[in-house]
């Protein structure tokens, strides 16, 4: 699942940290910074979905995953539902879904969003500062 939070300006800030620190140190910042951030993203968004809790499953299959490098040279960490099904119902209690031809908001409905808007800012604000702890 990818969480959509884009750094301006982030290859810039790597490249410089791989001409300062030589690339395997860089690469170590980099995927601190971002394991640092998936790390607080899945606790909040615990949270985040207790309001809607009944069997507990959704907020027990919270997971995140440690950052590393993809294919492109990317890092990336994720935030999101493991290995189980229960992304599908995820997505009803997000979105809402038509039953008899009626419209239904489930309790869910538009959490993870404002779990989404709430935290990119934080998220930034968290990766910025583990970057700058590995600078010293």
């Amino acid at each position: 699942m990818s969480s959509g939070i884009e750094l301006k300006g982030a290859d810039e800030v790597i490249k410089q940290l791989e001409e300062k620190l030589g690339e395997r140190k860089a690469n170590s910042v980099a995927n601190k910074a971002l394991t640092k951030a998936a790390e607080v993203g899945e606790q909040k968004l615990k949270q985040a979905v207790s309001s809607f809790k009944r069997t507990g499953q959704t907020q027990t299959e919270i997971t995140f995953k440690r950052s590393r490098k993809d294919s492109f040279g990317v890092h990336e960490a994720s935030v999101g539902w493991g290995q189980g099904s229960r992304w599908r119902l995820e997505h009803l209690n997000e979105f809402g879904f038509t039953r008899g031809g009626i419209f239904t908001r489930p309790r869910g409905y538009g959490v993870v969003q404002n779990f989404y808007n709430e935290f990119k800012h934080e998220a930034k604000e968290i990766i910025a500062n583990e970057i700058k702890k590995g600078l010293k």
